[in-house]
């Protein structure tokens, strides 16, 4: 919601809050000459859920896999 705030008044974009949906989304809905960019836990090795849980975690392997799927699909 923080950088949907800095988006210029009509701008069209989806919320998802699913993280690793929400980069495989990103690289599916790239098109040549875009740019698709991944911030906020670049450097975390876990995502944090309830109660404490640790969930190994990587958006760069996830980013991978996306892209790997993308070309198989092909």
């Amino acid at each position: 919601k923080q950088v949907a705030q800095g988006f210029f008044p009509d701008t069209v974009y989806a919320e998802i809050i699913d993280r690793r949906e929400a980069i495989r989304e990103g690289i599916q809905r790239a098109r040549p000459g875009d740019a698709v960019l991944i911030t906020g836990k670049g450097s975390q090795l876990y995502l944090y859920a309830a109660k404490g849980k640790k969930i190994p975690w990587s958006d760069k392997e996830i980013a991978e896999e996306a892209l790997e799927q993308l070309k198989s699909n092909q």
